[in-house]
């Protein structure tokens, strides 16, 4: 029974030993097998791909672990196709987005792509903006030809001019005296022009858009500078005699704005006549006299005076 026991225990050791020597055996033999694979980077020839809008453009997979695979992250920017190693971009619109290739050996590469306007191009490369003399709402717009939007604008000089409204597609300035300056205008891809911005001052009184405006009224009105009289008071157009006409606006003579000329109220130029404006305080001045529209119920006209270097100006429509 002793030696039984002393036996199981020989061959229990025995075994022990004998797994353990298999152990280094495959250890030993075996150790060039046991170090970790080295994986091949993913490499490409550009990290930053730009595609002009509606065109294509390719870059190359320059290493990686072969059986190479490409996904695009937004394909309603790009879309993206893959021949060998050679990846092809298609622009759909502008955005900024990017690829994933990825390779046998599980390794992945981003590259970023902006799909944008390669050129920023505007409607003209000097703007001109025209203002009414002593005025600081002459105004004008720049139109985006070409540009990727977000737009940045630095005006070099804002004592001239200043940006008073950007979209995507435009950008209006507002002048404020009369000189020249420049602006730079950056867009979301970094893109950057320079504009030329050039303001006048004139004394002409009305553009041709706002004579349409005013001919555009239907309603009893007088204007001077900007203020018209109250809608509730009188409103007259009637011969003084002496082959004098007048317009006026009153308010039981507390407040009034009356427009007078040599001559009858056909169209055509009345030359010098005489505007009061009588609103809080009462001003007296000697304008030019221009009727612009007499349809037989209505009659529409525009005066205008430089005086203390300001242009003034004024307008009516009123009811015959």
């Amino acid at each position: 029974m002793k030696a039984k026991y002393i036996y199981t225990i020989m061959m229990a050791m025995a075994l022990t030993f004998g797994m353990a020597s298999c152990d280094d055996d495959d250890n030993n033999g075996n150790t060039e097998q046991q170090k970790p694979a080295t994986k091949t980077e993913l490499k490409c020839d550009m990290d930053t791909v730009k595609v002009g809008i509606g065109e294509t453009v390719s870059f190359n997979i320059l290493e990686g672990g072969g059986d190479y695979k490409v996904i695009c992250e937004n394909e309603d920017v790009v879309t993206a196709t893959l021949e060998g190693t050679t990846v092809t971009l298609n622009s759909q619109k502008m955005g900024l987005t990017g690829v994933i290739i990825s390779d046998a050996e599980g390794n992945y590469k981003r590259v970023i792509v902006k799909s944008m306007y390669m050129n920023l191009n505007f409607d003209k490369e000097e703007l001109f903006i025209g203002m009414k003399l002593g005025h600081t709402d002459g105004k004008a717009t720049l139109n985006v030809l070409e540009g990727n939007g977000s737009y940045k604008i630095d005006v070099a000089d804002k004592t001239i001019a200043r940006v008073i409204a950007k979209t995507e597609t435009s950008i209006t300035f507002q002048g404020i005296n009369a000189g020249e300056t420049t602006c730079v205008v950056t867009d979301l891809m970094g893109l950057q022009k320079t504009i030329k911005v050039k303001v006048e001052t004139t004394t002409i009184p009305f553009t041709e858009d706002e004579k349409a405006a005013i001919l555009a009224i239907t309603k009893n009105v007088v204007n001077w500078n900007g203020q018209d009289g109250y809608q509730w008071g009188d409103y007259t157009v009637k011969d003084l005699g002496d082959g004098k006409m007048q317009a006026k606006w009153d308010y039981y003579n507390w407040y009034y704005m009356t427009c007078t000329w040599t001559g009858d109220a056909t169209v055509g130029k009345k030359g010098t006549g005489t505007f009061v404006y009588n609103m809080n305080y009462k001003k007296s001045f000697d304008v030019d006299v221009e009727i612009i529209k007499n349809d037989g119920s209505r009659v529409w006209g525009i005066c205008s005076c430089v005086k203390d270097d300001y242009l003034n100006t004024g307008y009516f429509c009123i009811a015959l």
